[in-house]
């Protein structure tokens, strides 16, 4: 038996504001990771002031449906949308590694997986209505990651996505999306 059927979680999301600056907190606490070094706690912040956003911690940030879609990391982040200009870059950890538990004889242990990497970047112009986005994202598994050699015959992979998304709103009402 790998949990207790009888567990607890505590997740948190309090906003503070000082000064006209927002930041945003994230945290989650549950019964495996009491002491502050534990696996499943997070922690997470998303101060902005006026036209500047940076994300530091476990965050998810959604490009597009294709490209980083919310997908959880590790790292950090920053947006710039000064005008119409839309700027928006991260770097991070999206998944840790780890070694499958050969001595156990049941299924319920997690598969090996390389720790894995990776960044992205959106570059696009336009207001929250209208605007045009080119996404950029690459993620790949550190090789050396894993310090025993699996039979499973697993071996580090790499990703590279290129995304278009674009978005008009007609009469204040229409509106058309695009992601691509």
């Amino acid at each position: 038996q790998r949990l207790d059927p009888f567990s607890w979680t505590i997740s948190a999301s309090p906003v503070i504001s000082l000064y006209g600056i927002q930041m945003p907190f994230f945290f989650l606490i549950n019964q495996q990771s009491q002491s502050f070094s534990g696996p499943f706690q997070q922690f997470g912040m998303s101060p902005s002031y006026k036209w500047v956003r940076l994300h530091l911690g476990y965050r998810n940030l959604s490009y597009s449906n294709y490209t980083l879609a919310g997908r959880m990391f590790f790292g950090a982040g920053i947006d710039l949308n000064p005008g119409k200009l839309r700027l928006s870059a991260m770097y991070g950890r999206f998944q840790q590694a780890s070694l499958k538990d050969t001595t156990r004889n049941n299924f319920s242990s997690l598969p090996s997986s390389y720790r894995r990497m990776g960044y992205a970047v959106k570059v696009g112009f336009g207001s929250p209505q209208n605007f045009l986005d080119l996404i950029y994202t690459k993620a790949w598994d550190e090789e050396n990651s894993i310090k025993i050699p699996t039979a499973e015959g697993l071996t580090p992979a790499e990703n590279t996505t290129l995304g278009i998304v674009s978005q008009v709103t007609l009469f204040k009402k229409v509106t058309w999306r695009s992601e691509e």
